[in-house]
């Protein structure tokens, strides 16, 4: 193989791991930040009506 286009290769896949592991970081981020977002709009309902209100939420998100 060609050294030259060996180095493509290998440069056009470690371009796409980057892509890859910077969209799942992305992906977790907010992912946190939805979950942080329901602890706070769940906090001051009670007991009993939380599941009403998380299935309320769920259908939304």
């Amino acid at each position: 193989m060609d050294p030259n286009a060996l180095a493509i290769t290998v440069s056009v896949t470690a371009a796409g791991v980057t892509v890859s592991v910077a969209a799942a970081v992305a992906k977790v981020v907010v992912t946190r930040n939805k979950i942080r977002l329901l602890r706070e709009a769940i906090k001051d309902v009670p007991g009993a009506e939380r599941p009403a209100v998380l299935h309320a939420l769920s259908e939304i998100l």
